[in-house]
């Protein structure tokens, strides 16, 4: 009997991993780049308590949709392509990185454009984590999924880890290089996501429910 090979030996899951790894450092990158220009630009006709309930405030605008969308997120995933819903999501966050660069390099970044943005990537969050979640299982043969799931948590968890300093040190280069780098990252995430052949549905379509 011929043993099942290693993950990182089947194309699609190294794909996968790579997308979202390189996620998860842009997306936690943005995180803190985003706060500390909230509070930057605050500054500049607040006062420091003021400017931190704007700190306050973008953090709350970046939860609220993961909060209002949860009932739904883990039902989508299940009902359509979840390759699909990875792609969709990721190119919305490049898109939102794309947005900040460019008006942050302009210089004429604000913070009603930042809190426009925050709730985008909240959405775009909520959608993408159940999705990406549930595909390695759809990528690699039963007898390997345990180190399948293992080696997405840690892609998740190191991506965790470093993407606040990635970001933080591309923004001590200059602010708009953040952006930059993180519309880098969700691109090389989506052409990964691209690469991914069709796979099967965890429960067909019709019979799915909340």
């Amino acid at each position: 009997m011929t043993a099942a090979p290693h993950p990182f030996r089947i194309a699609a899951f190294r794909a996968y991993w790579a997308a979202r790894f390189a996620t998860t450092i842009a997306q936690n990158g943005m995180i803190i780049v985003i706060g500390w220009q909230t509070y930057t630009i605050a500054r500049l006709t607040m006062s420091p308590r003021e400017a931190a309930a704007q700190l306050g405030l973008i953090g709350l605008l970046q939860f609220l949709p993961l909060f209002l969308s949860t009932p739904v997120t883990g039902w989508v995933a299940d009902r359509f392509d979840r390759r699909w819903i990875a792609r969709l999501t990721v190119s919305l966050q490049l898109g939102c990185a794309l947005v900040l660069g460019v008006a942050t390099y302009q210089g004429a970044m604000t913070l009603p454009i930042i809190f426009g943005v925050a709730v985008a990537l909240g959405f775009a969050r909520a959608f993408a984590g159940p999705a990406l979640g549930a595909l390695a299982p759809n990528l690699v043969p039963r007898e390997v999924l345990p180190t399948a799931i293992a080696l997405s948590s840690i892609s998740w968890q190191v991506g965790t880890i470093i993407g606040p300093a990635v970001g933080a040190q591309a923004y001590a280069v200059a602010p708009w290089a953040a952006y930059a780098l993180a519309t880098v990252l969700f691109a090389i995430a989506f052409v990964c996501l691209m690469l991914i052949s069709p796979v099967a549905r965890t429960i067909a379509p019709g019979k799915a429910h909340p």
